[in-house]
């Protein structure tokens, strides 16, 4: 009877063992497949999902792709930039960490003969690590080299002075504006190309005015350019790739 008793209780224990473990594993997959939508929206790895199976359908490849955030988004060199032809990957809200985990998709997979890497101003925004952003950049490059592919480094847009103060979690005013973490990772970006051999294509220094900020007649608000701003720039880009690249497609 005792005997029985305790393979009764064992069998038990292992159908709620098992219903244990199905239980976890049913959530486990949930909370995976939640964190997959989540960051497949943040990251916007299928952003250019239809333009980059245009390109890789039609035979072509871009002679460059420009990989930034919310400015890069809104400029369109296309035609501008000589006979280059351009696919431009800027998806707003992002920093390099994020250019990363869509780098093969939105770069390696369109075979361009270089590839231009651009932080924007929420690069410098609390939250965001700086040796992290230094990494990224690092590692873009390497990936880029690797993949035959042309690295070509970009330094960041300065803010209008209005758009140059940070506040805290807390609401108070943080000692270091935006350009305040800014101007070292252009110098550091501007180390880098030296160091390396890269091209860089120096916005900043192209559009600041005599404080450091983005002068208001180039601003559409107080992070990013407005058309006259966005012609600066393509004058500044046309003569570095056409240098690199030459004029026509390779």
């Amino acid at each position: 009877m005792l005997a029985r008793l305790t393979i009764f209780v064992l069998i038990l224990m292992l159908l709620a063992i098992g219903w244990k473990a199905w239980a976890y594993r049913k959530s486990a997959l949930s909370a995976l497949r939640k964190v997959e939508v989540i960051s497949e929206r943040f990251t916007r790895t299928d952003f250019f999902e239809e333009d980059n199976r245009r390109w890789i359908d039609s035979g072509e490849r871009p002679d460059v792709v420009f990989m930034g955030a919310s400015i890069t988004s809104r400029w369109n060199p296309e035609g501008k930039l000589g006979d280059l032809a351009v696919a431009q990957r800027g998806v707003g809200g992002q920093w390099p960490s994020h250019y990363l985990l869509r780098f093969r998709s939105d770069v390696v997979d369109l075979h361009p003969r270089a590839v231009v890497f651009k932080a924007c101003a929420i690069t410098f925004r609390p939250g965001v690590n700086d040796k992290g952003t230094r990494r990224a950049i690092l590692d873009l490059t390497a990936e880029a080299e690797e993949a035959g592919i042309k690295p070509v480094l970009a330094t960041c847009v300065p803010v209008r002075e209005d758009g140059n103060t940070v506040y805290g979690s807390d609401g108070k005013k943080l000692p270091d504006g935006i350009n305040d973490r800014m101007l070292p990772f252009n110098d550091w970006l501007r180390t880098l190309a030296a160091e390396r051999g890269y091209p860089v294509i120096d916005f900043y220094r192209a559009m600041a005015d005599d404080r450091g900020f983005l002068p208001a007649d180039l601003a559409v608000d107080d992070i990013h350019p407005n058309d006259r701003g966005y012609e600066v720039m393509t004058a500044t880009a046309k003569p570095i790739l056409e240098t690199l690249l030459g004029a026509g497609r390779g």
